[in-house]
């Protein structure tokens, strides 16, 4: 699959994450606010469709905001976990 770089590409990879993936919550667990710069950590609830394995995935977002818009956004995660599971 392409690097990422654009909205398709982007889409696509929503996606096809929705396709393996059952989303059952997303909670906040803290929340930085810097004006144009956000910060969150959020717990992501979710179970593989094919397997039925439930687990929760911790992110990292910063995102970058101009004029009220989100122009940037950079998300971290448990890569280990992550490979694991897909």
């Amino acid at each position: 699959m392409p690097d990422g770089q654009g909205k398709q590409e982007f889409l696509a990879r929503l996606l096809a994450l929705d396709d393996d993936f059952e989303y059952l919550r997303f909670i906040p667990v803290e929340i930085i606010d810097g004006g144009d710069k956000v910060a969150a950590e959020v717990e992501i609830h979710m179970t593989r469709r094919t397997t039925g394995e439930e687990f929760v995935m911790r992110t990292a977002d910063f995102w970058t905001l101009r004029d009220g818009k989100i122009i940037e956004m950079v998300e971290y995660y448990d890569t280990a976990l992550a490979a694991s599971v897909i």
